[in-house]
């Protein structure tokens, strides 16, 4: 049974930001910031021959799962002391 259900697990995840902002280790030198930004991450279960299925009742063995992901990016961005923070035209 816990197997059935291990199988069956389907994660959607959407629409994630995180921004590491640090100004104090570096020594007064300046500061800088880190961000990660997620659209979306989807892992849902495949059969054997890599079709997405909503719910595996076949027996198998094996665990097929698919993951999908769109919209990912990694941000940085460093400023020297007394400096204003750049600005980046999107």
């Amino acid at each position: 049974m816990v197997q059935n259900i291990i199988a069956n697990v389907r994660i959607d995840i959407t629409n994630i930001f995180v921004r590491l902002e640090d100004s104090i280790t570096s020594m007064n030198k300046g500061s800088f910031a880190l961000g990660i930004s997620l659209q979306e991450l989807s892992i849902k279960n495949a059969d054997a021959k890599w079709a997405i299925k909503e719910f595996m009742s076949d027996g198998s063995d094996f665990m097929r799962k698919v993951a999908s992901i769109k919209g990912f990016s990694i941000t940085m961005d460093w400023t020297k002391k007394g400096e204003p923070p750049s600005l980046i035209d999107t």
